[in-house]
């Protein structure tokens, strides 16, 4: 319930009655004098709350909605390809035009700012990113194999700090189509152009 609901407490609220609605209706059907709610009625609201976001999305952001729909698309197919829930930007390319989308995204609630830090790589020192999740009702359609860092836990946070999962608008070129892509994305001087 605390992943899915995307550190926002409207989000917890919604998803809770949500998944109590779907808890009670299964129960119904079944016959039963009482219901729990399990995960599976948690990922069915999730993804309930998807779908009524990506229709908020389209009519909040008119015109910008295809552009913004592609950006979470890739996004979502990132995190996936490297069995995640995370994404870091370097601080710097959130000026570009893709890095813009995707604060109009978190905006629309569709990935979650977590905090700030530096891959744990060498070739990372000094370079600032910033930790993302991406909404966790966009990933119950297939079940990720693991359960997401739990960074809200002490000394967690540090498992954020991942190069591999640096994300920047051609990764599938520089991954090459490779499972979980290159071991260690190099920070280039230049922000990549809006594409």
């Amino acid at each position: 319930m605390l992943i899915a609901g995307g550190a926002v407490a409207r989000d917890y609220f919604d998803l809770l009655i949500a998944s109590a609605d779907t808890a009670w209706e299964s129960a119904q059907r079944r016959n039963a004098a009482t219901f729990t709610i399990g995960t599976e009625d948690v990922q069915a609201a999730a993804g309930l709350r998807l779908e009524r976001k990506q229709s908020d999305l389209r009519n909040d952001a008119g015109r910008d909605a295809t552009r913004l729909e592609t950006r979470f698309d890739d996004l979502v197919s990132f995190v996936r390809n490297r069995e995640t829930f995370f994404f870091l930007v370097r601080r710097e390319h959130m000026d570009t035009g893709w890095g813009r989308e995707i604060v109009e995204l978190e905006d629309l609630r569709f990935v979650h700012r977590i905090m700030t830090t530096r891959p744990n790589t060498a070739s990372w020192r000094g370079v600032d990113t910033i930790v993302f999740m991406v909404d966790f009702a966009a990933l119950v359609a297939k079940r990720m194999r693991k359960a997401p860092v739990e960074f809200w836990k002490p000394g967690k946070s540090d498992e954020l700090r991942r190069a591999e999962w640096v994300y920047v608008p051609d990764w599938t070129a520089s991954s090459n189509g490779v499972k979980n892509g290159p071991r260690e994305v190099l920070p280039t001087s230049e922000p990549l152009p809006f594409k």
